[in-house]
């Protein structure tokens, strides 16, 4: 039955369904304890499934604090717990250590979380709990001490991020041959937030030309650019942002108004159009489509009819 649980969830897309099929497969094994390594992996695949639900998760993280402790205890005996350890596919205990802080994470205890990522040595997930907790000093120290073992990428992002250096990011961009869109987008946005737009569009350009799909960064260089007056780069941005999420109306609103700078109401009408698709309640977008039709034209039945 574990085997069939496997095969089920690899052969199938992450999904509601395939979910709610291996919750059912985790409940007979949960119910018919017969070896403890089975039991084990049973136990922390439905906790594995049980984190996305808001009235389960905190089950799923007692359950895996439990699992956590049984690795280190002392019964059941060594013989019992290795009777079907190979057929099982048992995690080893760092792996499901890991998943703890993570659910440590998602839950906000930072502090718990950090405890463990210590204990198993990743520092890059200590230092984004010092940079949660405020503790920016120490969190430069440590990425300090690893940087004398030798530069990454990773370790110069992060270290631009805590001390607000847009040269680590240039470091980190030259270190990876001009292919980390990560360090580009970084100091893209840190300048975007000073409101350095003039600054921020190249930086956020590079990271768009090495990795594409990536709509925050489209929707920032978009808002970047419509705050320094370049419409048709902002209504390039903004096109990228709804051919990937063609649902958010914030966007199509921002298009449109980068529409009616260039002078094209036409375009900019149907943009709105699709902005009150979205979000048929938002009084503003009834506003600025009630301004646009007044210099164009009154929207059709069939129209009105639709969005009914």
């Amino acid at each position: 039955m574990l085997a069939l649980l496997e095969d089920l969830q690899k052969s199938n897309p992450v999904f509601v369904l395939t979910d709610e099929q291996s919750e059912a497969f985790v409940a007979q094994l949960v119910q018919r304890p017969q070896d403890w390594c089975i039991q084990s992996k049973a136990l922390f695949l439905r906790s594995r499934l049980e984190r996305q639900s808001s009235r389960k998760v905190e089950r799923a993280l007692m359950q895996i604090q439990v699992l956590v402790d049984e690795f280190s205890g002392e019964c059941p005996s060594s013989v019992d717990r290795t009777r079907c350890f190979f057929g099982s596919g048992l995690l080893p205990i760092w792996s499901v250590q890991h998943f703890l802080a993570e659910l440590f994470m998602s839950l906000g205890l930072v502090k718990s979380a950090l405890s463990v990522y210590e204990a198993l040595e990743m520092w890059d997930q200590v230092i984004e709990c010092f940079t949660v907790l405020e503790h920016r000093e120490k969190a430069e120290q440590l990425i300090r001490e690893r940087l004398q073992l030798g530069e990454t990428v990773d370790l110069l992002c992060s270290l631009g991020e805590v001390t607000y250096d847009t040269g680590c990011f240039e470091r980190a961009f030259q270190l990876s041959g001009e292919r980390s869109a990560k360090a580009m987008r970084l100091m893209g946005r840190m300048l975007f937030f000073r409101k350095e737009y003039e600054a921020a569009i190249p930086a956020l350009e590079k990271s768009l030309s090495i990795n594409k799909l990536q709509l925050n960064t489209w929707f920032l260089l978009g808002t970047a650019a419509f705050r320094t007056e370049k419409w048709e780069l902002a209504a390039g941005a903004y096109r990228h942002c709804a051919s990937m999420d063609s649902e958010n109306h914030e966007v199509w609103n921002n298009l449109s108004a980068a529409y009616i700078k260039l002078k094209q109401k036409d375009r900019a009408l149907r943009t709105l159009e699709e902005a009150l698709r979205c979000s048929y309640e938002n009084w503003k977008i009834w506003e600025n489509y009630m301004v646009i039709v007044g210099h164009l034209r009154k929207p059709s039945v069939p129209t009105i009819v639709s969005w009914i």
